[in-house]
């Protein structure tokens, strides 16, 4: 991969290693926002990538997901991988068919290094805050419904998920409806978050972002 415009811009703010184009990348969850995220890390050189997901494309899945008629019925995870590799063969991409589980999370999370959820279901979720307290593994939360994006870096032991989630969060889902766009640049801003993080370290601020693009309305706290 040539990453030389992105490199052009990081260099006014720090430098990515070796280490950090190679470290070990989980995203659960390979949907609306999950897709999109995958192929802005592979596009951004990064060449370890494991895609955990059990679900199958839908149709109603192709306005907002990167998948195409011809993968309906075919394992997302799966077809995200081909994808990926289509970007850069040289990556090494893993697709786990199966739902991150308090019986399993520990066999499916143990070997990484950082982990990006993009589910669609907040037990899920708690499930991937508490194995990483546990293990003091730093992680991303993004969420898309609506016209609404949501996302914040969680620091392992530091943790502050259960600090900003609403009850009307909890309850809500894709079912409700979600605009295309809304997925895309909810990736797109998780992934320049990850960017931030990577280059500035600990020094890094975690701040919860929230944006609506309908209304153009965009919030933003430290925490």
């Amino acid at each position: 991969m040539d990453l030389s415009r992105q490199t052009n811009f990081l260099n006014n703010y720090g430098t990515l290693t070796k280490d950090n184009y190679s470290m070990k990348i989980c995203i659960v969850g390979c949907g609306g926002s999950g897709s999109p995220l995958a192929e802005l890390l592979v596009r951004g050189g990064f060449t370890t990538i494991t895609l955990i997901d059990f679900d199958v494309i839908e149709k109603s899945n192709l306005q907002r997901q990167l998948y195409l008629p011809e993968n309906i019925g075919k394992f997302k995870a799966e077809e995200l991988k081909k994808r990926c590799l289509s970007i850069n063969p040289e990556a090494t991409i893993t697709s786990v068919i199966d739902q991150v589980r308090k019986e399993n999370v520990d066999l499916l999370l143990s070997e990484q290094d950082f982990i990006f959820d993009a589910t669609d279901n907040f037990e899920t979720r708690f499930i991937i805050d508490n194995y990483a307290k546990k293990h003091n593994t730093y992680w991303m939360y993004l969420g898309a419904v609506r016209a609404e994006i949501i996302c914040s870096l969680m620091k392992g032991k530091k943790s502050h998920f259960d600090k900003i989630i609403s009850k009307q969060a909890e309850n809500e889902d894709c079912s409700v409806g979600v605009l295309g766009s809304t997925t895309f640049i909810g990736a797109s801003i998780t992934y320049t978050e990850f960017l931030k993080y990577l280059v500035m370290g600990e020094k890094y601020e975690s701040k919860l972002i929230k944006f609506n693009i309908w209304n153009n309305k965009f919030f933003e706290v430290k925490i």
